[in-house]
């Protein structure tokens, strides 16, 4: 489109950035316009390509724009300090210019109306079949924007304990010689802000239903991770990862339980994912173990314990079966936990405490539950190779495992030196994306 500035952000890696807005001329403009870049997203800020925003506004003779609202994300600020939700803020502008390139158009406009990019704002370049986007066609594409951006930023946020929350609105306007142009645009965006929490609420009530659909009809599918045993790359067992419908938001796990703890469906969730875990491993190699996750308040419910023991004789042995007890999540008795573990172990069924040291972690309590294994949380893991004090930590957790009788496993293992510092600190299993992403098929190294 002549005139129109189609800006490609140039974005930064330095994690302490100055205070202000940096500037930045468009070599490709025939005025050569410069243009105010904010300085979390490294997007434009609308006032320096409002010209362009205004011919797109004249051209076409509407003004379609959808609104990004990433202040929901601001707990992560909070918590963990600016440089992280900067960081945030800049993987979020990145998949935003990458939706623009693959899933709207590439001669769409972006830019943040907020400073440090918590508001995005894209303006929609004419459809390519149709004079003019109408209101239904437009809550199609903010559909399609939500489906693709919404499980990525729940992704991008979990390091940071965040749920991905965001808001999405969108607004469409048309010029009207009353009223200055530049009004207009504002106007819209205001429009886009103010029906964003209703569309949030549109979303969820739909994604609900879908989820009780999916729970009902077991539309889960289950993707396995090897296991192995150090120091060689001998598998000894799969974990059993969940996930929605492929092709869809819920095809993400941290979408899926984060639409299930909203909802309060998380047990029932949960229920249907072991379930699904087990039936999907009839042909486990011989030899090896499942491991599936399973929250404490689940093996305290009597008829699913019935249920796993009767469901792992039609479909595994009970000695198959390791259940990953989530040590992060808040424990209301260690009393009926142990209880209840101790019927599951009765019938064959083992049991791993998973996610040690991601939380407060209570090693007195946790070894009441007599676990068969001890899974350490991937945050211990990431660059052990160059952390003395995680080295010592993970020490301890060897010791401790041999005293109990309780086989180590690190998690989330993706280089080599972290691997070998693992090896050299007793770690016995390992598992991660340095020997297999998770796959339908079982796999052997």
């Amino acid at each position: 489109m002549d005139g129109v500035l189609n800006f490609r952000p140039i974005f930064r890696e330095e994690s302490n950035l100055p205070d202000g807005p940096l500037r930045a001329t468009h070599p490709g403009h025939s005025q050569n316009l410069q243009v105010t870049v904010d300085v979390a997203s490294s997007l434009p800020w609308l006032g320096s390509i409002l010209h362009d925003v205004q011919t797109m506004l004249q051209l076409h003779g509407y003004l379609a724009l959808i609104l990004l609202d990433l202040k929901p994300l601001a707990d992560i600020e909070s918590e963990c300090g600016r440089n992280a939700y900067n960081e945030v803020i800049a993987k979020v502008s990145e998949e935003v210019v990458y939706l623009r390139r693959e899933v709207v158009r590439s001669e769409d406009l972006i830019c943040t109306v907020q400073p440090f990019g918590e508001e995005i704002v894209l303006f929609l370049e004419a459809p390519r079949t149709a004079k003019q986007l109408t209101s239904d066609a437009l809550e199609a594409v903010a559909d399609r924007v939500w489906s693709v951006l919404a499980p990525k930023i729940a992704q991008l946020v979990r390091p940071f304990g965040g749920q991905g929350r965001f808001n999405l609105g969108y607004g469409l306007t048309m010029p009207n010689d009353m009223i200055q142009p530049e009004r207009l645009i504002y106007r819209a965006i205001d429009q886009a802000r103010s029906m964003a929490e209703d569309y949030a609420r549109r979303v969820d009530a739909r994604s609900r239903e879908r989820l009780r659909d999916l729970i009902i009809s077991r539309q889960l599918t289950t993707a396995f991770q090897p296991i192995i045993q150090f120091p060689g790359t001998d598998v000894r067992a799969y974990e059993a990862l969940i996930r929605g419908p492929p092709g869809t938001d819920l095809a993400s796990p941290a979408m899926l339980f984060n639409l299930a703890n909203r909802a309060n469906l998380v047990a029932e969730l949960d229920r249907a994912c072991v379930q699904c875990a087990v039936k999907s491993a009839g042909d486990l190699p011989e030899g090896t173990l499942l491991f599936a996750n399973v929250l404490p308040a689940l093996i305290n419910d009597k008829s699913f314990r019935t249920g796993i023991i009767e469901g792992t004789n039609t479909h595994l042995k009970p000695s198959q079966i390791v259940l990953e007890v989530n040590e992060g999540v808040a424990v209301r008795s260690y009393d009926i936990l142990a209880k209840g573990i101790a019927e599951l172990r009765s019938s064959g069924i083992r049991v791993a405490v998973d996610d040690l040291g991601a939380g407060h972690t209570n090693l007195d309590q946790v070894l009441r539950l007599k676990p068969d294994y001890l899974k350490l949380d991937i945050s211990l893991i990431r660059g052990v190779h160059q952390s003395p004090m995680k080295q010592a930590l993970i020490e301890s957790v060897v010791t401790m495992g041999h005293a109990v009788g309780a086989t180590v496993i690190a998690e989330g293992i993706e280089e080599t030196e972290e691997r070998d510092s693992l090896i050299s600190l007793g770690v016995a299993w390992g598992q991660g994306f340095l020997f297999a992403r998770p796959q339908a098929n079982f796999v052997r190294l």
